[in-house]
């Protein structure tokens, strides 16, 4: 699936070494590269994609410190990331990928404890929506998937977009952990309390409403009264 990948084509020139006689005619070699669209390199070849990093400060000489990025995708292979100026429609699908990319997958891994929604830039704004708690998705009036966590070095969760009454943009935050594999990453905790302190990640959506109820033609305001007389035209037309 070439969607997936990208491809950089390029032509090498190399001239023969030049003395007083040329026995050899330049060389031409065309070359193609290609690249998997990842979570993290497909970050790379996008222009102003969506995306915050945090750095986790060392708890231990046995676990150092460690950078965690958030970014918000629109395909479920996290191979395309949602730009600044996108907007993105009320009911579609958002991916939330995060990736520590210098961290030793084979002895720790990323987890997500908290995810949550908010209408401003304050994560302690009292208008929030919860829809990550523990480690696992939470039904709190929008839908949500965990799809990978405590696993690997990357997480990834999809959410059904959606805006708060009043605003254009949602702020997404989300609280993160390095642990390691020989504890346990995986599973929910939502009946332990949570740490207050944890790193917290956050970004910034633009979300634009579908006013468009099934037509693309003009839409022309009708008041009760108006269609009270065109329906008791249409009467009148029947009895005569």
């Amino acid at each position: 699936d070439n969607s997936s990948k990208i491809f950089f084509t390029n032509t090498l020139h190399i001239d023969p070494f030049r003395g007083p006689l040329i026995t050899r005619n330049p060389i031409v070699f065309n070359f193609t590269c290609e690249y998997n669209l990842t979570m993290k390199t497909s970050l790379n070849f996008a222009l102003n994609p969506i995306v915050s990093s945090v750095v986790i400060p060392s708890s231990g000489p046995e676990i150092g410190s460690f950078t965690v990025t958030l970014a918000a995708y629109s395909d479920a292979q996290y191979s395309v990331p949602i730009q600044l100026d996108e907007e993105i429609l009320v009911g579609s699908n958002i991916y939330l990928g995060l990736f520590s990319p210098n961290l030793d997958g084979n002895v720790f891994a990323l987890r997500v404890e908290k995810c949550f929604a908010t209408p401003s830039s304050n994560p302690d704004d009292p208008n929030n929506v919860l829809f990550v708690s523990g480690g696992c998705a939470v039904s709190d009036n929008i839908e949500s998937t965990v799809l990978e966590n405590g696993i690997s070095t990357e997480a990834r969760i999809q959410i059904n977009a959606f805006l708060f009454q009043g605003f254009s943009q949602v702020y997404i935050f989300c609280d993160v952990k390095i642990c390691n594999k020989t504890n346990s990453c995986k599973g929910c905790n939502v009946d332990r309390s949570l740490k207050a302190d944890l790193p917290q990640l956050g970004i910034q959506l633009n979300l634009q409403a579908n006013d468009d109820f099934g037509s693309s033609g003009h839409h022309t305001a009708v008041s009760w009264p108006m269609l009270l007389v065109y329906l008791l035209g249409l009467l009148s037309l029947k009895l005569f």
